[in-house]
């Protein structure tokens, strides 16, 4: 039997599901799911952020590395026993899932599969942010917005590497201390107007600034960029927080984006996901999974693994996550 986690409706818990084993089709692989990411696009879509109602019941999971099980007619890509990543966006809570297979990536066998997931979402994420996005180079400073998170962590390290100095807005205390050790330079924004403290320390503005939480903070993020910067909008985190209705919430960080992108001089303003920067450019997106696994087999970043839990306690995990009480990455193990 196949187990899997489901949102029945929006705003619900999960429920754990069963029904029988998918069988692939015609170029589709069969993957036995070995640790599926926990990401804050399964909080959103839990409150029914960017999907419409009839999409319900969903399973979430945006990330996933497995083992392939079984191919469908004309599948050659891969052969049973491979070990492969997904980056579908929904479908990774649970133990079996049948994608295409142009739709998988090859993960090297002797990764741990905990630390290959988080390559696969979170480190590709922060690679492209940093390079393509951001277009940083050695030497650049640049902010993100809770860096002690699944991807600040990993672009922290991923800014090591590459010869960037990273500030990170945190709530103080052990998050302050993990940036520190992965050689960022914590700001408390709980305590502190990260605006003013940046002026202080990067006293033009820093190259980039990296924003996954949008609403009002936006603008903000804006001003502590260099005149000549770029402001990078990564993300809606704040459609999740307080009370109103999430779908506002999102379309005024759309607006607010819009409005700063029009504005005159030559701070750049752009957006950037995953998703659509992978359909756009899958070649970039397969030549930086690949050069990340490289770096995880060379020992050059560690993944951050807050926790790894068994696929029933997803609901758990989703409630550390939304309440911002997560260091590093979650995993869940079908």
């Amino acid at each position: 039997m196949n187990e899997k986690m489901v949102f029945e409706k929006p705003g619900r818990a999960l429920e754990v599901v069963e029904e029988p084993e998918p069988v692939p089709s015609a170029g589709q692989a069969k993957v036995r799911i070995l640790a599926a990411g926990v990401a804050f696009n399964d909080v959103l879509l839990r409150r029914g952020v960017g999907v419409r109602a009839s999409a319900f019941p969903l399973t979430p999971g945006f990330d996933f590395v497995g083992v392939v099980e079984e191919l469908g007619a004309g599948s050659t890509r891969y052969a049973v026993g491979d070990r492969v990543g997904g980056l579908p966006g929904r479908g990774g809570y649970q133990r079996f899932v049948c994608l295409p297979e142009e739709d998988l990536i090859p993960v090297p066998q002797d990764l741990p599969p905990e630390e290959a997931v988080s390559i696969v979402l979170n480190y590709t994420t922060a690679y492209q942010l940093l390079t393509r996005a951001a277009q940083l180079a050695s030497g650049d400073a640049a902010l993100f917005h809770g860096a002690a998170g699944g991807v600040g962590t990993a672009m922290l390290q991923l800014a090591q590497v590459l010869s960037i100095r990273m500030y990170g807005t945190a709530s103080g205390g052990g998050k302050a201390d993990l940036i520190r050790e992965l050689g960022g330079v914590p700001i408390d924004y709980r305590r502190t107007d990260f605006v003013r403290e940046l002026g202080a320390l990067e006293p033009g503005g820093v190259r980039a600034v990296i924003d996954p939480i949008g609403g009002r903070q936006l603008s903000r993020s804006y001003r502590a960029v260099a005149k000549d910067g770029t402001l990078v909008l990564a993300g809606a985190a704040s459609a999740a927080q307080g009370k109103g209705d999430p779908r506002l919430a999102l379309a005024a960080t759309v607006a607010r984006f819009l409005l700063l992108k029009l504005r005159p001089g030559p701070k750049r303003v752009v957006s950037y996901a995953i998703e659509s920067a992978r359909k756009r450019n899958p070649e970039h997106f397969r030549e930086d999974v690949q050069g990340l696994f490289a770096l995880l087999g060379d020992g050059k970043i560690r993944p951050r693994i807050a926790e790894v839990m068994p696929l029933g306690e997803a609901g758990r995990a989703l409630e550390l996550l939304e309440g911002g009480k997560v260091t590093g990455k979650i995993v869940l193990r079908p």
